[in-house]
């Protein structure tokens, strides 16, 4: 039987929680994939010149968007950041907005779980409610 596949969604600074989450999941026996684990900011080239955070910016969202094409469950890091509970960010938004339309356009059956509640002064709570977004309940 095929392992089901979670993509792990977040902001970057929840980099230590997405560990966490992906040696937990993996031990339950499910396929975890995360985005690439590293501070953007500080990447360089073979020259050891930085590289321009819009570039690897784009490069990771594109490999992390072919990782939520083939997700069973996206699983949604909204922890509080900045003083903003529960925080869901435009790439995060963007991220789930990708897996629904593979959903409603493409006949995909993704799962989508935040492991806290929506963001209720969120600018896309509208969406995220509409969307039948679910709170994880500790079990997928």
């Amino acid at each position: 039987m095929k392992k089901q596949r979670i993509v792990i969604c977040g902001s970057m600074r929840f980099v230590d929680q997405m560990k966490e989450w992906k040696d937990k999941l993996e031990s339950k026996g499910y396929e975890v994939l995360t985005p690439t684990l590293f501070d953007f900011h500080k990447v360089r080239d073979e020259d050891g010149d930085l590289i321009k955070f819009e570039e690897i910016k784009r490069r990771e969202s594109r490999n992390h968007f072919e990782k939520v094409k083939d997700a069973d469950i996206l699983l949604i890091l909204n922890y509080d950041k900045d003083e903003k509970k529960n925080y869901i960010g435009g790439n995060t938004f963007a991220e789930i907005s990708y897996a629904i339309a593979l959903n409603l356009c493409h006949g995909k059956n993704i799962k989508i779980y935040t492991v806290n509640p929506l963001p209720l002064d969120s600018h896309y709570f509208e969406e995220l409610n509409a969307w039948g977004i679910k709170q994880w309940n500790g079990e997928l």
